[in-house]
């Protein structure tokens, strides 16, 4: 590996012993840079679905490239649990994952939070990888308060639609 700055000249020599040197050859050593992780989906903070399903969609991009998606959380501030969503055999430059989280298992209550962040590991088998973390985000279940709510909307909404399909 190449670890800093340095000129190097080449010495050609053929099967009859004839040399040639060529350069000086100036060759610049670029340090590996963490990769970077995006979640487009879902958003910083939202409401856990009746489905008790999210769905994640994440990407990545690294210069030696991204080899592992990760999914870090935590259920009711208790301990961090890390998955595996993807892994590639060899590193890609980019990579997306799009993954369905099962939440039911976790039982939530109303106003029960799960906090998780989706991390990003590089390929670089030189110096040893690198892991980023993309910032924390929540999914909440929500109150029996909020819940009854959104029933009341939905109801409203679809008298609303009907009135309207009426006329």
């Amino acid at each position: 590996p190449i670890r800093g700055d340095e000129r190097y000249t080449l010495r050609l020599e053929d099967a009859r012993g004839r040399r040639v040197d060529l350069g000086p050859f100036e060759i610049r050593s670029i340090p590996d840079r963490p990769p970077s992780v995006s979640v487009l989906s879902p958003g910083p903070v939202e409401d856990v679905g009746r489905d008790m399903n999210a769905v994640v969609i994440a990407g990545a991009t690294d210069d030696y490239g991204v080899r592992k998606i990760l999914l870090q959380y935590k259920v009711r501030g208790g301990s961090e649990r890390i998955e595996t969503l993807h892994e590639e055999k060899s590193p890609a430059r980019e990579l997306a994952v799009r993954y369905s989280w099962p939440l039911a298992s976790f039982s939530l209550l109303p106003g029960e939070e799960i906090e998780y962040r989706v991390g990003a590991v590089d390929g670089n088998a030189v110096d040893g990888p690198q892991t980023t973390w993309s910032d924390t985000r929540v999914l909440r279940f929500p109150s029996a308060s909020e819940i009854l709510a959104s029933m009341a909307t939905e109801r409203d909404e679809t008298i609303h639609s009907l009135e309207n399909a009426s006329q």
